[in-house]
């Protein structure tokens, strides 16, 4: 194992402990969740309160969720402009073009 994966390890460790201490520590508390809109009629209320921990392990699902999607799209995107850019080198290398950017 390299260096930087053990100091990884140790990080990734470190905020799991955190992570179950936080649940552990708030499981009993709950809390009411609201959301208005700002006019009459536009407002939404949970029937019962939610754990707070359930509230944070939530939020940070949809955030990991919302960001890991963002990424791969990201990496499509670049693994498409790669793929042209071969082609384009490709096409010139088999025309013989000394510029493998002109096409």
């Amino acid at each position: 194992m390299k260096a930087s994966q053990i100091v990884m390890l140790v990080v990734v460790l470190i905020v799991v402990f955190i992570g179950v201490l936080f649940t552990l520590q708030n499981g009993g508390r709950v809390t009411d969740l609201s959301l208005s809109f700002g006019f009459s009629g536009a407002a939404f209320q949970l029937a019962n309160p939610l754990p707070v921990p359930l509230l944070m392990w939530s939020a940070f699902g949809v955030g990991l969720s919302l960001g890991g999607g963002w990424g791969l799209f990201q990496r499509f995107t670049s693994g498409q402009q790669l793929r042209e850019m071969q082609r384009k080198l490709a096409r010139a290398s088999a025309t013989g073009s000394n510029d493998p950017w002109k096409s």
